[in-house]
């Protein structure tokens, strides 16, 4: 039995090619290459693509959701709630931002889709990047202050729990403090 593998192309994660184990190596290169950004392995462990070098995330995490393709996916979506977590944690899980947020406002933007249900949501971070603040702004590294878009409140806990960190209130969010 040949184990199939998964490669999903970065920015818009349009395109996924299956190739067998035998192919394994040529898909780890476009990874390395930078033409892909995110590699799936469907057997009993996923595999995720981080800088380079594969790290293993929980096996039933690339079944929880699927990266959106397109702008016309999130059309409609607003603000539903908060979240503290490092960029760094993020990339690691849904890998580079896909999205074009507001070119003013936003810094970097993910859009996603949990394909048993068909809700979508966005992660993004607004008016604390440098787009907003110019130099006064953080740097995409340093951002922890995240918003979840979505069209119902629902999805900020599905957000919270495919990232592993809990959602704030807007008070916390905005003005720091304890959660609790």
């Amino acid at each position: 039995m040949t184990n199939k593998y998964k490669i999903k192309l970065k920015e818009i994660c349009v395109e996924t090619f299956e190739v067998d184990a035998k192919d394994f190596e040529e898909a780890k290169m476009l990874i390395e290459n930078g033409e892909a950004n995110r590699l799936e392995v469907n057997t009993e462990t996923n595999y995720s693509i981080v800088s380079q070098q594969p790290t293993i995330i929980n096996a039933t995490d690339s079944a929880d959701f699927d990266m959106v393709s397109h702008w016309g996916e999130i059309d409609g979506t607003s603000l539903q709630g908060y979240m503290d977590i490092s960029y760094e944690e993020i990339f690691k899980k849904l890998g580079k931002p896909n999205m074009e947020g507001d070119p003013y406002k936003v810094d970097a933007e993910w859009g996603i889709r949990f394909p048993d249900t068909g809700e979508v949501a966005t992660i993004y971070n607004y008016k604390t990047g440098r787009r907003y603040l110019g130099n006064e702004g953080l740097d995409v590294e340093d951002i922890r202050d995240w918003h979840i878009g979505g069209r119902d409140k629902n999805v900020v806990e599905r957000v919270c729990k495919l990232l592993n960190t809990k959602a704030l209130d807007y008070l916390t969010a905005r003005y720091g403090g304890n959660n609790d």
